[in-house]
């Protein structure tokens, strides 16, 4: 009826392929076999040029299954010879939304003209609905493209309206359309180009001016004339360069013998990634570079020492910091023996709290502990605790320790008594620290630092002035910052 929907164009993506060579040629060798799964590009046929006898590879144009093959000894290549071969990808067409219905202006009756896969072209008629008696009306195809779907068991003179399950009797589909991305460079064909075969597969390097698919192009002429579209046209073989260097990425799905306005939407038939600009590759490498050496700076630049750890306060001698100390530790009682009477010892009493160890004294392994003046055995020694921190003077005996009188441990004998007791007094004491004085420069300030451990870690010249040659590394020295060429200007 007037009104009624005979057919539905729609855009739907390639399902078939067709392949034959672009010249007059003979099948010499089949490469492959009926039902054999090929992808893009894999060579189906080998064929002979006549008459130059070159012989060329008929590839195949899409992935999928071979479903036509022609015979070796058969001549292909004309327009009225067979294809040398048919691929169909098996898969079903998908739509790409571009419908278009075509409605009847008249009542009638219904004659379809195409069948399922049959390539159609604009105005092309697709349908055909009569009267009674008279003709009425060709439906045409709105679009070019390839039949993908139509109506099935439609009855020839039967009313339309009484057979339609769906009113969309036929779909068209084409190729989507190709776009280059960013850094791709497009492979565009000219217009009314019918295309003929690849030179190149996805994947391939290629240099600008390099061929990248061989067409044909129609040109007006007066001799070897062929009907294409309704006009008088000759066909020129040409070959489609590629515009920049770079890998093929992107091919569209073209069937060789067919116009390409007739398989997709657009001009451009492949994409090529030429890859990002030389001025960005260089950028980078100069980041990376610049990188490299910041660390490279950055390992080999010198450690600078550990700032100089400050005492508390204003420096002043040890002994001045621990006069004014709360009093405790062992008690020691140091006097002056008396000259007239042997074993009797003089007042007043020196009576000291010791809180560090050791005493500072020298000693022969003879009791009593003195220091006596111009005798080296008997003296205090470097950095003396008694000495310095708790002003036992020359020729003062040791004579109580902790309550216990030591008077009479006297001579060699007793010497090993006179130790032990000492040491058991004092085991629970700490180390009493050495106070070195540094400078940088001879006339320069000083700095005093304070040492617990024996080892400092630090060599030098036995001559004056004292100047540092190394300080040993993961050393007290090393921890507190001193470094190679500084001066020692006083210990203790």
């Amino acid at each position: 009826t007037e009104g009624q929907v005979l057919a539905r164009v729609q855009k739907l993506k390639d399902r078939i392929a067709e392949a034959s060579p672009v010249r007059e040629s003979e099948v010499v060798n089949q490469l492959v076999r009926l039902h054999d799964e090929v992808k893009v590009g894999d060579p189906l046929l080998t064929v002979e040029t006549l008459p130059s006898h070159d012989q060329e590879k008929v590839v195949s144009p899409m992935d999928g299954v071979v479903t036509k093959l022609a015979e070796v000894g058969t001549i292909v290549g004309r327009d009225d010879d067979p294809l040398a071969a048919v691929v169909e990808s098996g898969e079903s067409g998908q739509t790409d939304g571009n419908v278009i219905d075509i409605t009847a202006d008249k009542n009638g009756r219904v004659h379809v003209l195409v069948e399922e896969g049959d390539s159609v072209d604009p105005y092309q008629p697709i349908v055909q609905v009569t009267g009674i008696k008279t003709f009425h009306k060709n439906v045409t195809s709105a679009m070019t493209g390839t039949v993908v779907e139509r109506q099935e068991d439609l009855t020839n003179g039967t009313p339309i309206e009484q057979q339609l399950s769906d009113t969309a009797i036929v779909k068209i589909g084409v190729s989507q359309k190709l776009e280059a991305g960013p850094f791709e460079a497009a492979v565009d064909a000219p217009e009314g180009a019918i295309f003929q075969a690849w030179c190149v597969k996805k994947g391939d390097y290629v240099k600008k001016g390099d061929s990248i698919a061989g067409i044909s192009v129609p040109v007006v002429t007066e001799r070897h004339v062929r009907r294409l579209d309704g006009r008088r046209l000759a066909v020129v073989d040409q070959e489609i360069p590629a515009p920049k260097n770079g890998y093929v990425k992107q091919m569209g799905h073209l069937v060789p013998g067919q116009k390409i306005s007739d398989q997709q939407i657009g001009p451009t038939i492949a994409t090529i990634d030429i890859g990002p600009p030389w001025w960005l590759t260089l950028l980078g490498f100069l980041l990376a570079l610049c990188c490299m050496m910041c660390c490279l700076f950055k390992i080999m630049q010198k450690q600078p020492p550990p700032s100089i750890i400050e005492e508390d306060g204003p420096l002043k001698p040890l002994r001045k910091r621990f006069e004014d100390g709360q009093r405790g530790g062992v008690k020691l009682v140091f006097q002056y023996p008396d000259p007239n009477v042997e074993g009797r010892f003089q007042e007043p009493k020196h009576i000291v709290w010791a809180q560090f160890k050791p005493l500072g004294f020298k000693h022969d392994n003879k009791a009593p502990i003195v220091a006596i003046a111009n005798v080296p055995h008997k003296h205090f020694t470097i950095n003396s605790y008694c000495k310095d921190a708790l002003g036992v003077k020359l020729g003062m005996h040791l004579v109580e320790i902790d309550g216990d009188d030591v008077t009479a441990l006297q001579g060699e004998e007793d010497w090993g008594t006179l130790e032990t007791k000492v040491s058991e007094k004092m085991r629970h004491l700490p180390q009493w620290p050495l106070e070195v004085e540094f400078r940088k420069e001879l006339d320069g300030p000083p700095f005093v630092v304070t040492f617990v451990k024996k080892t400092i870690g630090i060599e030098f010249k036995q001559k004056a002035p004292v100047q540092i040659e190394k300080v040993d590394e993961d050393s007290p020295a090393k921890a507190k910052g001193i470094s190679n060429g500084w001066y020692i200007t006083k210990i203790g």
